[in-house]
């Protein structure tokens, strides 16, 4: 509940009680591709490695938010469009376009490298279980969750924050 199909988009209906969608199918290695535009002070998310072992913190999320415009993006840039939520802040000059505008996100996740993409530039690369991945969690809600932050093969989750979302052009690629 909560979304709609319409226009060729996955819509994310605000104040709809809906639910996150998740993918079936588990990944370890893989290439995340998708269009996205929030709504002004809008928020969601796209989250990985998503485990129903953990159902508070279910997986690291690549934030999709109105940087300036939603309460939580004001609280940092660890907080903000691209970031590792709450963990790991994206690049300060990072290509972000105005809410109700289009952006083109990707997760790219090789090994233990994990890349984020905004608008066809690399914003954000970490190491899982690296010292800067175990310093930003320690510092967030996220500390006394056992394993967040670990590469695991998990699910692909698009989360829901009654909010509007669109999303458009979703592709999941294995990498072997």
């Amino acid at each position: 509940s909560g979304w709609e199909v319409a226009a060729g988009t996955l819509h994310s209906l605000p104040n709809g009680g809906g639910d996150a969608i998740i993918t079936e199918k588990k990944f370890n290695d893989f290439e995340f591709r998708w269009d996205w535009k929030v709504a002004p002070a809008g928020n969601n998310g796209v989250k990985y490695f998503v485990t129903e072992a953990r159902p508070k913190s279910p997986g690291p999320e690549y934030q999709m938010i109105d940087d300036t415009g939603h309460p939580d993006g004001r609280l940092g840039p660890e907080r903000q469009t691209a970031s590792f939520y709450e963990v790991l802040a994206p690049a300060a000059d990072k290509p972000l376009r105005k809410p109700g505008e289009w952006n083109t996100s990707k997760i790219v996740v090789r090994g233990r490298q994990v890349e984020h993409w905004l608008n066809g530039k690399n914003v954000l690369s970490y190491e899982l279980g690296s010292a800067a991945v175990k310093a930003g969690i320690a510092k967030s809600k996220f500390k006394n969750e056992v394993g967040f932050g670990d590469k695991i093969e998990g699910h692909l989750m698009l989360t829901y924050h009654n909010d509007d979302c669109w999303y458009r052009n979703v592709k999941i690629r294995e990498l072997k």
